[in-house]
């Protein structure tokens, strides 16, 4: 034992010298790896601040797009501002307008993305910017390690973002325009302002029309209304018409009263003519009316509005009562479109009026503004009969507060739901149960009472732009 001693002695001292040496030859590896771990960490979070970079700066910009030139001006100049305000990556970064382009899909092709000049020279449509931070002077990563792996001495990073407005509250109800974009009718008697009443395409103020009743066509009464697809605009995707006009795709759209499109006011609808309309429970859970079965609304999605009362026939506080929630449909005459005995040029009688101004009164055509309920015998003539006595108040009926007026909802409402944005469409529409047809306006018809397949009424309360009624901006990529 003694003599194996100064053996396994010289033996220990051999290996240790191993291991130093091995130490030495792996020292270098070693702090190459952790130098590129590091470097590359230094690439992540440069990646990762370009990222909320583009981010920031189409968000911005997506913001003020409208469908105008001067919304695609002001997208340019709001990108600018957010790209200034958002700089922290240790270097300046020079915003350049090349990186911000603007497109009508979110997933268009890089050919069809269009700058701020093209954009605004053409902005109909045009619903999404992209921010591209590879178009921008970003200083680089300095790299020392990454460089031995026949990567660039100086690492850089890019990245790309794609924002736009989610969806736009308007219900996939369509109806045809029934004139042109402003109009004026003469109130023969009248005084001052409301002897000449504004129109918008077609439609009185104050006046309540049943959406399932209505033709420009002259001389006819057969009715032209639509369902509009929610989710495609015409000439999108795939050939072929898609029919997301189904009632079970439909109706969660109905009830939340939205479509999945960035634009609709100047697009073209992919529609579908109903045999029978068959959504009106989707409509009415505005009144605070919820079916049953699997395409019933939820009040969670679709709340009622804060005031329920239904302003029709029964109950109605108008003198002579109303014969229905919507004034009379008139009869087909040469050179009359299918409208109602509100837009001829007097009423049979008082009850062919329907209930008036229950959300807002007339309009005078110079101006657009209100005409004195004290004007109702000039604006309301009857050929026989007592005459529609105006109400003694002066606030519309929806804003009242009395039991007469007023009904709370069981769930928690949201004001102005029963406003039902509706497109209005350039017709006539090409035949057949799937078509086509470009959207001239938004109006909004305020719901009178439960809708059904009988009818859809709906007050006239006037055109709206588009750019009040879009919905969140999102981030697509």
């Amino acid at each position: 034992m003694t003599a194996l001693a100064p053996c396994a002695r010289r033996i220990a001292a051999r290996q240790r010298g191993v291991l130093t040496l091995l130490f030495a030859l792996l020292l270098p590896v070693l702090l190459c790896a952790a130098g590129m771990a590091l470097e590359l960490a230094l690439v992540y979070q440069r990646r990762v601040q370009l990222q909320n970079y583009a981010d920031a700066v189409a968000l911005a910009a997506a913001r003020s797009l409208n469908g105008t030139a001067a919304g695609v001006n002001d997208a340019a100049a709001k990108a600018a501002a957010a790209a200034a305000a958002d700089v922290h990556f240790g270097a300046s970064v020079s915003w350049q307008s090349g990186a911000l382009q603007f497109s009508a899909t979110p997933d268009a092709p890089d050919a069809a993305w269009l700058d701020t000049g093209s954009a605004a020279a053409a902005p109909a449509g045009v619903a999404y910017a992209r921010v591209d931070s590879g178009k921008l002077t970003v200083a680089p990563v300095n790299s020392a390690f990454l460089g031995m792996l026949g990567a660039a001495a100086n690492a850089t990073a890019a990245a790309r973002a794609v924002a736009g407005r989610a969806g736009t509250r308007v219900t996939p109800l369509a109806v045809c325009a029934m004139g042109p974009a402003t109009g004026t009718r003469n109130n023969a008697g009248a005084a001052g302002g409301a002897a000449q009443e504004l129109l918008q395409h077609g439609f009185r103020f104050g006046v309540s029309y049943n959406l399932l009743k209505l033709n420009p066509e002259h001389n006819t009464e057969a009715a032209e209304y639509f369902l509009a697809d929610p989710i495609q605009p015409a000439g999108a995707g795939p050939a072929g018409m898609v029919d997301h006009t189904a009632d079970a795709v439909l109706a969660p759209f109905m009830c939340a009263g939205t479509v999945q499109l960035p634009r609709v006011a100047g697009a073209t609808l992919r529609l579908r003519r109903p045999a029978a309309f068959t959504l009106g429970e989707q409509l009415n859970s505005r009144l605070g009316v919820y079916g049953a079965g699997p395409l019933a609304c939820l009040p969670a999605t679709a709340p009622p509005d804060t005031n329920v009362r239904q302003y029709n026939s029964a109950g109605s506080w108008m003198s002579p009562a109303p014969a229905a929630a919507s004034a009379t449909p008139a009869p087909a005459a040469p050179g009359q479109p299918y409208n109602t005995m509100a837009d001829r040029a007097s009423a049979a009688g008082a009850a062919d009026y329907g209930p008036l101004w229950a959300y807002s009164g007339a309009r005078q055509s110079a101006n657009g503004a209100a005409i004195s309920r004290n004007q109702w015998p000039w604006l309301y003539p009857v050929a026989a009969g007592a005459l529609p006595a105006a109400p003694n108040y002066n606030t519309p009926a929806y804003f009242q507060t009395t039991a007469a007026y007023y009904l709370a909802p069981a769930q928690p409402g949201l004001a102005l739901r029963r406003l039902l944005v509706i497109p209005l469409l350039d017709c006539p529409a090409p035949p057949g149960a799937l078509t086509e047809a470009p959207v001239l306006a938004l109006a909004q018809f305020f719901l009178m009472e439960q809708a059904g397949a009988g009818g859809v009424r709906g007050e006239f309360a006037g055109v709206v732009e588009e750019s009040t009624l879009a919905g969140a901006v999102e981030l697509y990529r």
